[in-house]
């Protein structure tokens, strides 16, 4: 069956005591909850956007590993292809530009269409509760959730998103890496 939070049943008898006026406000700490994280992902786009952008962050991470062995290459070689190398080195290097820059725009675009979404079904609930969840809830609570929140989630969750992809994807390319130029480093997998 179903359990009932303890908090819950809290707040009841503080609300039938008429100590609900005093009670302090509850704050969620910790890692954000999977249903959450759902709601966000859901306001931040489609799964057509969501993967143009893992596609763009796997690139992104090839072409920093491409430009890492194109320079080891070059370096090893000998001094007549100068001209081809250093153009092939360009073209890694801008490829790896351009696609951060549209990751970066992709991003923004999307967390603010985000903001606007949450922001805009956040203020639509509020407009339709029942005038007992405003003799219940402090004001202050209310606008804490639209100002400190919200904000906190506009400025925190793409780009905390965007960093662990990222940092996931660049410590799997540079163990790809290291696997393929030393494949007797494997025998240190088990250890990691």
């Amino acid at each position: 069956g179903r359990r009932i939070d303890p908090m819950l049943i809290q707040r009841v008898r503080q609300a039938m005591s008429g100590e609900a006026e005093i009670q302090m406000d509850l704050i969620r700490d910790g890692a954000i909850s999977w249903p959450d994280f759902k709601v966000y992902l859901k306001a931040f786009g489609s799964i057509t956007v969501i993967s143009l952008m893992l596609v763009l962050m796997v690139f992104s991470a090839i072409s920093q590993i491409m430009s890492t062995l194109w320079l080891a290459k070059w370096t090893s070689g000998t001094e007549e292809d100068q001209e081809r190398n250093v153009l092939i080195y360009f073209f890694i290097s801008v490829s790896t530009s351009l696609s951060n820059c549209v990751q970066a725009i992709l991003l923004t675009v999307c967390a603010l269409a985000a903001s606007r979404t949450i922001h805009k079904e956040m203020l639509q609930k509020i407009l339709a509760a029942p005038m007992s969840f405003f003799d219940s809830s402090p004001t202050g609570r209310v606008l804490n959730r639209f100002l400190q929140d919200l904000q906190n989630i506009d400025n925190f969750v793409p780009n905390s998103i965007s960093d662990q992809i990222m940092k996931t994807l660049n410590i799997v390319t540079q163990l790809s890496l290291i696997y393929i130029e030393a494949p007797w480093v494997l025998c240190t997998l088990p250890v990691l």
